[in-house]
């Protein structure tokens, strides 16, 4: 599938219709579902932002709904489904017995063939769309904003991978000092504390860990009770919603049209990620050395990891902590608006 035929001109060349639209892309043979809310009239040369989802039971992009809901105007968001996820909306299934990967830098592959192809492509078209005078008295010709990255929680390793590996000064030394991917921003929503983004899980861990999730008795009998409401509930009131988790949650993380076969289907990422593999090694070097863009931690007061978050400030180049007064540990989802506003601020 040609990633560009997502849109097609007159679509991207328009900034009327603002409301959230769900397409596909392809990455390494994966026909990928992505989420994307187009640019608003007079945001069109804004850096673009890109959203990356958590994983767990029954999550995909649809993770950011109520946060792309409360956008309003503002430059194009876009809300990627990562590799083996967003099966219920047509999503290729990533089975690891036929295919592997590797963690988490398959996921951020993923993205990157993403922000390369479809990213790339609407950006292009939207300088198409405004006139050279335009875009001389704006000095936007060559968009060079960049990509503006936001993870949320156990993913950072993702979004740090994205800032890191796509950073202006690789673009310099590649020769592509105009290319639009780079990464110019980075905002982690919620991320571990600094002691588990900087030490690894011992690999025997990670397979005994894996090897349980996977094991089609206990592993099965294990997601069957982990998958139903009452479980999603108690895990979301308990650990993830300053309050009791809503109904619309709910709702979509055990979604019941969902057929059994799919979220069998949709089960792999959660093993991989529960078992610990987006931390299998430090991400240290990445953090202190080698992001310099401006890089902002997004906390709620109800958070009691924040202790655990400050050296993300002492120790990295260009960080910031900000603490929201709402919310607890899904904030774009229970506290949309103050996360929004967070955003915006930091762009």
């Amino acid at each position: 599938m040609d990633s560009s035929l997502a849109f097609d001109d007159d679509e991207m060349a328009s900034s009327s219709d603002c409301s959230v639209k769900t397409r596909f892309y392809e990455h390494d043979g994966y026909k990928i579902s992505y989420r994307f809310k187009p640019a608003s009239k007079g945001y069109e040369l804004d850096p673009p932002v890109l959203l990356v989802h958590p994983i767990g039971i029954g999550l995909s992009s649809w993770f950011w709904e109520n946060f792309l809901e409360s956008w309003g105007e503002g430059p194009a968001v876009y809300s990627p489904d990562l590799l083996g996820c967003g099966v219920e909306y047509g999503s290729d299934a990533w089975d690891p017995d036929t295919r592997g990967m590797s963690f988490p830098l398959g996921w951020t592959n993923c993205l990157e063939t993403f922000m390369k192809t479809v990213m790339a492509d609407d950006m292009s078209k939207q300088r198409q769309g405004i006139t050279n005078l335009f875009r001389n008295m704006m000095g936007t010709e060559n968009n060079s904003g960049g990509i503006v990255v936001v993870s949320q929680g156990g993913l950072a390793p993702v979004g740090v991978q994205l800032a890191s590996r796509n950073n202006l000064s690789d673009n310099v030394q590649s020769g592509y000092a105009t290319s639009s991917t780079f990464v110019s921003k980075l905002i982690l929503f919620s991320p571990p504390v600094w002691n588990e983004m900087t030490t690894s899980i011992p690999s025997d861990e990670l397979e005994r860990n894996y090897n349980f999730l996977k094991s089609p008795i206990l592993g099965r009998a294990a997601f069957k009770v982990l998958e139903s409401r009452n479980a999603v509930k108690f895990f979301s009131d308990l650990f993830l919603f300053k309050d009791k988790s809503d109904d619309k949650w709910l709702d979509m993380a055990c979604d019941s049209n969902v057929p059994v076969e799919k979220k069998i289907k949709a089960r792999p990422p959660v093993m991989v990620f529960n078992a610990g593999y987006c931390n299998h090694r430090s991400f240290e070097y990445e953090l202190v050395e080698n992001i310099d863009q401006p890089v902002l931690v997004l906390s709620s007061e109800y958070d009691n990891r924040n202790d655990g978050r400050k050296e993300y400030a002492t120790k990295m180049k260009n960080c910031n902590i900000e603490t929201l007064g709402s919310g607890k540990n899904v904030l774009p989802w229970e506290s949309p608006s103050e996360s929004v506003d967070a955003v915006k601020s930091f762009i």
